[in-house]
């Protein structure tokens, strides 16, 4: 208990003291009130940053999913050239070349399918070209020299995506995600 003031000095002393410490707590308590909303805005941050961070591993993982699903079937293997030529893409190429080395990285296939694939797939698919076709065609800035010894073929991704079904076939995830 403390004692009862003796005297005005002594209330106003009192009530002096009160008020420095009002307002230390009211300076305190905007202080924590501020760190607090700065803790909300970086909390908020932080989950935006999880929820894209999360949307693109679900992506990463459905592109896997389908390179895995369907690996062993023609299909699977036009569909991981097409992902091995959009990874070696620059910028917005509109074509790449892909040897039978870069398709069997891509796909793991012998080097002798891998040739075969290079005959078979330019009669198959009219966006995948023989290295004469493509120069024919003039794409620029790859280098694709029909002289060339190594047999390649080119993946056209302007003629790819204006075909809605080997777009969807060759390009998105089964799930419905895109690339």
């Amino acid at each position: 208990m403390s004692v009862a003031p003796r005297s005005a000095e002594d209330v106003k002393e009192l009530f002096e003291s009160l008020r420095d410490r009002v307002n230390d707590f009211e300076a305190r308590l905007d202080a924590f009130s501020s760190w607090l909303e700065n803790t909300d805005d970086r909390v908020s941050e932080l989950e935006d940053e999880n929820d894209e961070l999360r949307a693109r591993l679900d992506a990463l993982e459905s592109r896997m999913d389908v390179l895995e699903d369907d690996s062993s079937s023609k299909d699977g293997k036009v569909r991981q050239i097409v992902a091995g030529a959009e990874n070696n893409r620059t910028g917005d190429q509109s074509a790449v070349v892909m040897n039978a080395a870069k398709i069997v990285t891509v796909t793991g296939v012998s080097r002798r399918y891998a040739y075969d694939l290079i005959d078979d797939l330019p009669e198959q698919y009219h966006w995948i070209l023989t290295r004469s076709e493509a120069r024919e065609r003039q794409f620029g800035s790859i280098e694709i020299d029909d002289g060339k010894q190594t047999k390649a073929i080119v993946i056209d991704f302007e003629a790819l995506h204006s075909d809605p079904e080997a777009v969807n076939k060759f390009t998105t995830s089964s799930e419905g995600g895109g690339r």
